[in-house]
Parts: C-alpha cells; structure tokens; sequence
C-alpha cells in the first residue's frame, strides 16, 4: 500500500475526521486519539495491521517528547500525571499517523524552541508518515507497543473525561 492509496481510502478518511472532531481542539490528546482512531480502523478496516504505539519524538535530531516509562506498567490513573512522552498509531507496520501533532506543537501550553518551524511545515493538523520513504525532519522512535487492556483504559478515561453523563 502507498501512502496515496492509504489516503484515499474513504473508511479512512473518514476515520481520521470522526476522530479528530471527537475531541476539543486541545493539546496533549495524543492517547485518547491515538486509542480512539485504532478502534475505529479496527471496526471498519478490518484487513489494517493496527499498533498504538508510544515512545519519543524528535525534530531534526532534537527531542520534542521524551518518554522515561512504559505506560504498560503504569496504573491506568497515572498516566497524564507521570508520562512524558508521545504516542501514535502504526498501520501495516509502515504509516504513522499522528493526530495530535498539529494541536500540541501550536498550544501556548507548549514550549520548544522548534514550535514555529515545526508549525510552517505541517500546520497545525494531523501528520502522516511512510517510514520507507520518509525524508521528513520528525522521527518516531518507538518504545513500547499498548496492549489491549491500556488501550481500553485510555478509552474509557477519555470517554468519561469528554463524554460527561447527564
């Protein structure tokens, strides 16, 4: 699959829509978006090789996220309290498709020296990368793999967070 194809695939574009409107234009929603998205492609690609995955991001070799610990050991009740990394969501072990990017990187609640440069070059939305052909300045360096348990947890603590009952 190329990354054309995997762009013009309506379930998936759709996927990326519903997501990314599901949740308030805020940052530091790369969890629950990244959790949320695998759900939906699972239910409606059912032939996607889907992995949520955490780790560090960097930007022309400097560090943007830095994750110290693997949020597969960690309570679910911890984990915006002591998690500093990123996380992502990996199709057919090629694709990274990075939803909240965009939204963090242009949030005042977010300093780095590489805010603005990043902003000129991808604006504030969601990227995707072909890691075989990627001759981008992010790189994605993967630490740890969510298991289904931690990606259900987040799931619902998002659901619960933004989804109040009446």
């Amino acid at each position: 699959m190329t990354l054309q194809e995997l762009g013009n695939d309506p379930r998936f574009v759709k996927a990326i829509r519903d997501t990314s409107t599901a949740f308030p234009y805020d940052p530091f929603l790369c969890l629950p978006m990244s959790c949320c998205l695998l759900a939906t492609l699972e239910h409606d690609c059912p032939e996607y090789k889907l992995a949520v995955k955490t780790g560090n991001l960097f930007y022309k070799n400097h560090i943007v996220f830095k994750q110290e610990c693997d949020l597969n050991n960690l309570p679910q009740q911890d984990i915006n309290m002591s998690w500093d990394g990123h996380a992502w969501l990996e199709i057919n072990d090629q694709f990274i498709v990075d939803l909240s990017i965009g939204r963090t990187i242009a949030s005042p609640q977010f300093v780095t020296p590489y805010s603005e440069e990043i902003l000129s070059l991808f604006g504030n939305k969601f990227v995707i990368i072909d890691k075989l052909n990627n001759n981008m300045p992010l790189h994605y360096q993967e630490c740890s793999v969510l298991g289904d348990l931690m990606i259900a947890a987040i799931i619902q603590g998002a659901y619960d967070r933004f989804c109040p009952q009446s």
